[in-house]
């Protein structure tokens, strides 16, 4: 027989032999009793639940940023490339971009029919870079020296503008990405890729670090909206995609 059923019988013949509260009193209380054991029960499962659940997303989580940081720089640069999803024919223009570390990924990508240029304002840089593309045989590869205040891009002749770990050196920015626009083709996007707030990268004064929140407040005043954020790169960088706000 049921230990429940056992019990509230044992509570109504309680009841009777010795004269205590009424057996429907008596079996009123146990089942309220019960209930509550039953709830607490309960919620203390659903409780382990959820702190196993909520345990499990922090070790994934600590996990993927564990195997961000032990990506090559290589690996890094490629998984860029490779989120952008760049097509064939797309012309992409990369501000700040150093010795051509992705100018010359970007030429790859999108192949002979496109076009990846690579926009310093130092001439020993630009001089690299032309180097880099007669070395790799990447005739779409270009290189562009520039004054500081003025990427001089054509309009409407981009498919992509990237920077990456550039963006912070540039001085008055909203004016100078606002100008940009106009380079942009229908569709067009803007790709940033810079130091987060928990870099240990982050090379220059700390009152240098553009931090996410801040460049996206900049660029909604130039003109953008965020389309995109990739958390590939955390916790070293963050990756964003904006596009021209209608």
């Amino acid at each position: 027989m049921n230990l429940i059923v056992i019990k509230i019988l044992m509570l109504i013949v309680c009841a009777f032999v010795s004269g205590c509260a009424s057996p429907s009193n008596a079996v009123a209380q146990e089942t309220s009793n019960m209930e509550k054991k039953a709830c607490k029960k309960s919620k203390k499962k659903n409780y382990s639940k959820n702190k196993e659940s909520k345990d499990s997303d922090i070790r994934d989580s600590k996990q993927k940023f564990r195997s961000n940081r032990a990506m090559s720089r290589n690996e890094r640069l490629d998984l860029i490339a490779k989120k952008m999803n760049l097509k064939p024919n797309q012309v992409v223009a990369d501000i700040g971009a150093g010795r051509g570390i992705m100018t010359w990924r970007f030429a790859k990508a999108v192949g002979s029919g496109g076009k990846a240029i690579g926009i310093e304002v130092r001439e020993s840089l630009v001089e690299r870079m032309n180097e880099d593309a007669k070395d790799r045989n990447l005739p779409n590869y270009e290189a562009k020296l520039v004054p500081t205040d003025d990427p001089k891009l054509e309009a409407n002749s981009t498919d992509v503008i990237f920077l990456k770990h550039a963006y912070h050196h540039i001085s008055n920015r909203i004016p100078y990405f606002s100008n940009v626009k106009s380079a942009l083709k229908s569709g067009g996007r803007l790709i940033i890729v810079d130091f987060s707030e928990t870099s240990e990268s982050f090379h220059r004064s700390t009152e240098d670090l553009v931090t996410k929140k801040q460049l996206v407040d900049e660029l909604k005043q130039a003109g953008y909206k965020l389309i995109k954020e990739h958390d590939v790169l955390l916790p070293k960088d963050y990756f964003l995609e904006f596009e021209v706000a209608n």
